[in-house]
C-alpha cells in the first residue's frame, strides 16, 4: 500500500490586459502532505509541497513596435530530508537522518527581463519579424538545485554542506518569425 496524501491551498490571480501596461500577478498558498504508515506515523510534506508561489508579469508598450518586459517568480524551497548526524561503521561514515521532509532548500526566486523589438511592416511580405533581448535570472541569484553533504577534507570530523547551482545569469538574443 502507498500510504495517502492529501492537498489542499488557494490561488489568487489578477491580469490587466488593457492599455500600454498589461500584467499578471498570481500567488498560491498551498500544502501536499503524505502519510505512509511504513515509514512515518505522522502526516509528511511531500517533496512537491511548495507552500508560497508567486509570479508577477509586467509588459510595457514602449512604442508600436518596441516592448519591454519582466517577469519575477518565487517559489518555497522543497521539503527534504537532511542527515542530522552520523556514525562511523566498520571505517565507513553512515549518515543519521531526521524526519522525512523536515528541512527544505533554500527558496527560489528569480528576474528576467526583456525587450522586443518587432521589424517594420512590409506588404510584400508574407511574414513577419522580431527581434527578442533577454536576461534570465538579471540580479544572478544562485538558486540551489541540489545540497549534497559529504565529509570535510580539511577535518574528518566535520560533515559540510555542497550546493550545486543551475543557470546563472543568462543573456540571450532570439530572432522570432511568423508565417
Amino acid at each position: 500500500r502507498f500510504g495517502q496524501a492529501r492537498a489542499y491551498g488557494m490561488e489568487f490571480f489578477l491580469r490587466k490586459q488593457t492599455g500600454r501596461l498589461s500584467g499578471m500577478v498570481g500567488y498560491t498558498l498551498a500544502r501536499t502532505e503524505r502519510k505512509v504508515e511504513a515509514i512515518a506515523e505522522d502526516w509528511y510534506p511531500t517533496k512537491y509541497d511548495k507552500t508560497h508561489d508567486i509570479s508577477i508579469v509586467a509588459a510595457y508598450d514602449l512604442t508600436k513596435r518596441v516592448s519591454l518586459g519582466a517577469t519575477f517568480v518565487y517559489g518555497t524551497g522543497a521539503a527534504v530530508t537532511f542527515p542530522t548526524g552520523r556514525f562511523e561503521y566498520y571505517g565507513t561514515v553512515v549518515p543519521v537522518f531526521g524526519e522525512r521532509n523536515s528541512n527544505r532548500m533554500p527558496a527560489y526566486h528569480r528576474m528576467d527581463i526583456g525587450a522586443t523589438i518587432q521589424q517594420k511592416k512590409n506588404e510584400t511580405r508574407n511574414w513577419k519579424g522580431e527581434w527578442v533581448f533577454s536576461v534570465y535570472n538579471v540580479y544572478f541569484r544562485k538558486n540551489a538545485y541540489q545540497i549534497e553533504f559529504r565529509q570535510s577534507e580539511e577535518d574528518p570530523n566535520v560533515t559540510e554542506a555542497v550546493k550545486t547551482y543551475l543557470l546563472p545569469i543568462l543573456p540571450s538574443v532570439t530572432y522570432n518569425f511568423k508565417f
